[in-house]
């Protein structure tokens, strides 16, 4: 799948110029890095999971590059994009289009934000990384998981790759107050 975005492969080396890239991710991944992210963003990636089930949903967590403050990662944003893995696959699988991927890191630079990270979900399983989740990640961004069933959404965790050990570090989902 040339075209889409699902794998570290398509790195070409000069792609990582967003706000993890120019942090130690090592650095975070020790220092307790953790992701708020707004209700209305939480509800928006919710209604997405709930929409696609039994098929996993994807999208991008978009922030200011200026709000990596301490450990704290603040999303400000979500974009739903349309999961193009292979029909047979969807329940258990997703790829970002990479069209879409480089569309939306444009817009997102001109309104002074960046992708901090991706968000899908796990239809009927934990919000727990998977085998593919894991030979999939790239290191410098935050991956959101959404575990949902039948009723709706029941766990929204975040994770980060810690390259070094070739494993997912938990990361703390926080709610902003008002």
């Amino acid at each position: 799948m040339s075209g889409d975005y699902n794998n570290r492969t398509a790195t070409n080396g000069n792609y990582f110029t967003g706000c993890l890239a120019r942090v130690e991710v090592n650095a975070m991944i020790h220092h307790n890095l953790s992701l708020t992210i707004p209700l209305e963003v939480q509800t928006q990636i919710s209604a997405h999971a709930r929409a696609q089930y039994p098929r996993e949903c994807c999208g991008l967590l978009l922030g200011s590059p200026a709000r990596l403050n301490g450990n704290i990662l603040e999303v400000e944003r979500s974009l739903a994009a349309t999961n193009h893995a292979a029909a047979a696959d969807q329940r258990f699988a997703y790829a970002i289009d990479s069209r879409f991927w480089l569309q939306q890191d444009r817009l997102a630079a001109a309104a002074g934000l960046e992708i901090l990270g991706i968000y899908h979900s796990h239809p009927d399983h934990p919000a727990v990384p998977s085998a593919t989740d894991l030979r999939l990640a790239w290191p410098v961004y935050v991956y959101l998981i959404v575990s949902v069933a039948p009723v709706g959404p029941t766990a929204l965790r975040g994770w980060i790759l810690n390259p070094a050990a070739n494993q997912f570090v938990e990361v703390a989902v926080r709610t902003p107050h008002p």
